[in-house]
């Protein structure tokens, strides 16, 4: 596991459309709106879902080494 040093360089987005913030189906691995898995490819490109995040500058097509899913609860 790589650890990034210079958070500045992360991707972050705030959801737009809640139904299909994060998912899954039987046919991909993690789906995170247009963000999505498929037999090890990703993918950012945009699918019959519409917009589900704001536009972070990701590429269509691109390789991930590592990922992580977290939810934020105030309290």
């Amino acid at each position: 596991m790589v650890i990034a040093k210079n958070i500045s360089t992360s991707k972050v987005s705030y959801v737009n459309n809640k139904k299909y913030a994060v998912y899954c189906y039987d046919t991909n691995g993690p789906t995170m709106g247009n963000l999505y898995c498929f037999k090890n490819n990703w993918s950012n490109k945009q699918r019959h879902f519409g917009i589900s995040y704001y536009d972070t500058g990701i590429p269509e097509d691109f390789i991930v080494e590592d990922y992580e899913v977290f939810q934020i609860i105030k309290k």
